[in-house]
């Protein structure tokens, strides 16, 4: 199993910079599923609570 430091990184792993993670997601080439579940890991781990909105931006189209 990954870490999560290894997956998103390390500069991101602090709580003021959920817009900065939501951006570096969303521009993944993952699956929306592992998107939202790479938000939610990253939420837990930094002690974030993360709103349906949050989930949305990640899978959100660009220029959308």
């Amino acid at each position: 199993m990954v870490s999560l430091a290894e997956q998103i990184p390390r500069e991101l792993l602090r709580p003021e910079r959920k817009a900065a993670v939501i951006e570096w997601i969303r521009a993944t080439s993952l699956p929306s599923r592992f998107k939202r579940r790479l938000l939610q890991d990253w939420g837990v781990f930094v002690g974030v609570e993360l709103a349906g909105s949050d989930y949305e931006a990640v899978t959100e189209k660009e220029g959308q």
